[in-house]
Order: C-alpha cells, then sequence, then structure tokens
C-alpha cells in the first residue's frame, strides 16, 4: 500500500508542477495581441510556438 500511495505523491508533484507551468505560459500568451500576423510569425518565433504548443495539447485551461 505504501507504494501506491508514493506513486500517487509523486504523480500529484508532477501534476501541480505542470499546472504552474501552464499557468505562467498562459499569463505570457494572455499579454500577446493574435491576429493574422501574429499566427504567420509563429513559424520564425521558435519560443513563442513553443508556448503555443504547451495548449494545443493540454485539455483545458
Amino acid at each position: 500500500m505504501t507504494e501506491d500511495k508514493d506513486r500517487l505523491r509523486h504523480l500529484l508533484t508532477i501534476a501541480d508542477k505542470e499546472a504552474k507551468y501552464l499557468q505562467s505560459t498562459f499569463n505570457r500568451l494572455s499579454s500577446e495581441t493574435i491576429n493574422e500576423k501574429w499566427v504567420v510569425e509563429l513559424e520564425d518565433n521558435l519560443e513563442l510556438a513553443e508556448r503555443v504548443d504547451a495548449f494545443i495539447g493540454s485539455p483545458t485551461i
């Protein structure tokens, strides 16, 4: 039983870290003005594209 509790505790720690990361990314993306130009420029802006990708793969925000 202790092994199951340890596994659950570890998974909760990972989920908490991911939630904090996604909230931080959301805050940064919220400050952007998203329009056609912004979307086109994603191809040349790897950092911004990675932020967007974090949300595409995220089930809920």
